[in-house]
């Protein structure tokens, strides 16, 4: 399950890892025209680490599809400062964003959404944050197609 900024770009959860101290995931974000708008170039902010982007992300869940979103806070990482160009129609990108705040509520809610500064989203199944994950062979969710790329960072 991914959904569509500007009705063009798309940001999908693509891999997840847990360790003892931290939950993150990794998300490509392709930004490309849909078809009733042109892409735009999309600025975000986050966070530099080395070999890494983590964007900053409002953090929000709900219980099904019909419930409405309850935020749960921000994603934070320690490091430099940093914005991240993507530019319209070019190659698919990488994001890291700490997921933590999303561990209370799986098993008792179904949804997560993350909503990057720019104010694109993604949501998520709370269940495809476990070890476990969820069947990826039903028609729930789309399994990336998007080569992941990284694009060059600037401070600000």
């Amino acid at each position: 399950m991914y959904t569509f900024a500007h009705n063009g770009p798309s940001i999908m959860l693509g891999f997840v890892s847990g360790g003892v101290f931290h939950l993150s995931g990794i998300f490509t974000f392709e930004n490309v025209s849909g078809d009733r708008e042109r892409a735009k170039d999309v600025i975000l902010r986050g966070v530099r680490r080395p070999g890494a982007f983590w964007a900053q992300a409002d953090c929000e869940v709900r219980r099904d599809e019909k419930s409405a979103w309850e935020p749960i806070g921000k994603s934070a990482v320690f490091g430099w400062p940093a914005k991240l160009v993507v530019k319209a129609e070019a190659k698919a990108i990488d994001l890291s964003v700490r997921l933590d705040l999303f561990e209370p509520f799986i098993g008792r809610y179904e949804f997560g959404r993350i909503i990057l500064t720019s104010g694109d989203t993604s949501e998520f199944f709370l269940d495809d944050l476990t070890p476990k994950g969820r069947d990826f062979s039903s028609n729930q969710v789309m399994q990336p197609t998007a080569s992941p790329r990284t694009a060059p960072l600037s401070d600000d």
